[in-house]
């Protein structure tokens, strides 16, 4: 994950906190291991960068991309999975407005009062 990416993951953790979401990094990623002369891949495959919670709230499932970056087939796939789930709501970013959309997308869709 580059630069860019870690300034969006950022950006999303502090926007959902301070909407009183509590969120959880996902750490996947990749490890150059000399010895093998391999990239070592930790984390399941496809999952997205955030997990978000609030009370009366779907789960939230957050991808952040960069400029043109798109998700893999694994994160696809596990975002359409997780859309089908009774409470499950997956977004893909590229930045903090496509999340700002995306929560708002969440109260109309549940009709839920903000405060």
């Amino acid at each position: 994950m580059g630069k860019q990416e870690n300034i969006i993951q950022k950006q999303a953790i502090d926007y959902l906190t301070v909407r009183g979401w509590k969120v959880y990094r996902i750490n996947n990623g990749a490890v150059y291991n000399k010895r093998a002369d391999a990239w070592i891949f930790h984390g399941t495959a496809g999952v997205p960068d955030l997990y978000a919670m609030k009370e009366g709230m779907p789960v939230l499932w957050v991808e952040c991309k960069v400029g043109k970056n798109k998700p893999s087939p694994y994160q696809v796939e596990f975002m359409e999975l997780a859309k089908m789930t009774l409470n499950g709501w997956a977004v893909i970013i590229h930045n903090l407005d496509d999340l700002i959309e995306a929560e708002r997308g969440i109260i109309g869709l549940f009709k839920i009062n903000f405060k």
